[in-house]
């Protein structure tokens, strides 16, 4: 019995297709991935300040200081500010996880003994979603946790 679906998968029409579209596929999860990591880390800047301005509100309706900020800790809106930026963080992980998932995919497709389609395939760099470091390496991946 003959097996055409290795024959397919062996088809340079196929390998390059599917090479092209992994290409597309990581380069788009870099650059959402960084996208959503830019967002989650300006809500996280900004957190301290939305704190301070409804402490603020607070302070100006008479409450003393410890209250105020007691109150603002507990204001819905600062809660749903809590709650998008978890959700944000939580995204950011998915989106480095798929990330990373498609670089072992394409290193194991290249280690694999398979072909290169071309040059550019086989030398491709793809786009890291962190980054660079000084020396144009990429950055180190600190788990979500800032750098001081």
């Amino acid at each position: 019995m003959h097996d055409h679906h290795g024959d397919i998968m062996k088809s340079p029409f196929f390998q390059e297709s599917w090479s092209e579209r992994l290409q597309h596929e990581i380069s788009a999860a870099a650059q959402r991935q960084a996208d959503i990591r830019q967002l989650a880390c300006r809500y996280k800047e900004l957190l301290p300040d939305r704190l301070k301005q409804l402490t603020a509100e607070y302070r100006r309706q008479r409450h003393p200081a410890g209250k105020a900020t007691r109150m603002a800790l507990k204001d819905p809106r600062y809660l749903k500010w809590l709650d998008e930026l978890a959700e944000l963080s939580s995204e950011a992980l998915k989106t480095r996880i798929r990330w990373e998932h498609l670089r072992m995919l394409w290193d194991a497709r290249k280690s694999s003994g398979l072909p290169p389609h071309s040059a550019a395939t086989q030398s491709r760099r793809f786009p890291t979603p962190y980054p660079a470091g000084k020396d144009g390496s990429p950055a180190e991946h600190t788990s979500g946790k800032a750098q001081r």
